[in-house]
């Protein structure tokens, strides 16, 4: 007996890339609730606030995805593609960071 073989050898390819980011797809997943835990002051403001962070969250994600399969790859090579993109979250991360917190209300 040997090793079963797969119809399709693009099963492999599909489990391995799932084995692959089934970790950090969850960790990915925790940081939206967790975001609109720490930006809700009162209950009435929640899905207020809830629906703003999705949608920047769905924007940028569609933005990413068009940018990078559209433009970027005409242009760059990965890794440049990383790190310019590993650059810019850096840059809106330190300047979030440093921003002074809002008043409340």
């Amino acid at each position: 007996m040997g090793r079963p073989r797969l119809a399709d050898p693009r099963f492999g390819s599909l489990a391995a890339a799932g084995l692959l980011f089934f970790l950090p797809t969850c960790i990915s997943g925790m940081v939206s609730p967790y975001a609109v835990r720490l930006l809700v002051a009162d209950r009435a403001s929640a899905g207020h606030l809830a629906g703003k962070l999705y949608f920047v969250s769905t924007f940028g994600s569609a933005a990413g995805t068009i940018l990078t399969s559209f433009y970027l790859v005409l242009y760059l090579e990965v890794n440049q593609i990383l790190m310019l993109m590993l650059t810019v979250s850096a840059v809106v991360g330190v300047i979030t960071w440093l921003r002074p917190p809002a008043a409340p209300g």
